[in-house]
Parts: structure tokens; C-alpha cells; sequence
């Protein structure tokens, strides 16, 4: 069942990486990428302001539509990792974190990312860990902690 569940895994971000750097995106249109872009940068503007109800449907939709380039993939999938850890729905959360893995998120996110899902999940040792390594690649975390 976990090797269904990763081969699965890997044709999602793979499928979402093609699309996003335009292979197999059927001629996407510059309207269509830039509506990603637009509703990728509304997602993680309200996140400053923890609105985090109102981004997931964003995130729900640029994720589904497509037009982000790969960096922004992986830090969609973080973010909605991040949101989906607000809403207690830790297994969508872990899954959204595996999806961002496979791309290139930016370090710092992807452990404080890690950090909120393992506290979550009462793993508080764990959860300090990956702080630590994000604090690390960027201090201005530590104002989060």
C-alpha cells in the first residue's frame, strides 16, 4: 500500500512540475499563469495575517489549475501543509509536506513546516529539532518561536 501511496505521490508533483515549467500544459495561456501567479501571491499575503480558512481554497485552486513554476509548487504545497496543520487535518498535511519534499522548497520553510506538523502531532522533541534547523538556515524565524 506505501509504495502504491509514494508511486502515486511521485506522479503527482512529477505531473505538477510539467505543467509548471510547460511540459504537456497544452499551450497555458499568459492568462492562466498569470492568474496563478496572482492567486499564489493573494495566498501568501494572507498568511502574514494567519487567515489561514481563506487560503486553502487559493491554494486548492492554483495547485488543481496549475501555471506555477516549480519553486512556487513546492512552497504552495508548504503553505497548504501549513494551513491544512491550522485545520488539525495532519495526514493531508504530511502528504502535502512529501509533495513539497520532491520539489526544491526553500530549506528554512520546508523544517518550520515540519516543525508546526510534529508538534501537532504531540512529537515535541521532534518538533524542536526541526525549529532549530530552520532558525538556523534563517534567524528570522526565531521572532515565531
Amino acid at each position: 500500500m506505501k509504495s502504491i501511496r509514494c508511486v502515486s505521490c511521485c506522479f503527482s508533483i512529477l505531473l505538477a512540475l510539467a505543467g509548471s515549467i510547460g511540459c504537456g500544459n497544452g499551450g497555458m495561456s499568459g492568462a492562466t499563469l498569470k492568474s496563478a501567479q496572482e492567486v499564489f501571491d493573494q495566498a501568501i499575503a494572507l498568511e502574514s495575517s494567519k487567515k489561514y480558512s481563506e487560503i486553502l481554497p487559493l491554494l486548492n485552486k492554483v495547485l488543481q489549475d496549475g501555471g506555477l513554476n516549480p519553486d512556487q509548487l513546492s512552497e504552495a504545497y508548504l503553505l497548504r501543509a501549513r494551513c491544512h496543520c491550522e485545520a488539525g487535518a495532519t495526514s493531508e498535511a504530511e502528504r502535502d509536506l512529501e509533495l513539497a519534499e520532491q520539489g526544491a522548497p526553500d530549506p528554512a520553510n520546508y523544517h518550520l513546516t515540519r516543525a508546526i506538523l510534529l508538534a501537532k502531532l504531540n512529537k515535541v522533541a521532534e518538533s524542536k529539532a526541526e525549529m532549530a534547523k530552520a532558525i538556523k538556515i534563517n534567524p528570522k524565524l526565531k521572532q515565531l518561536k
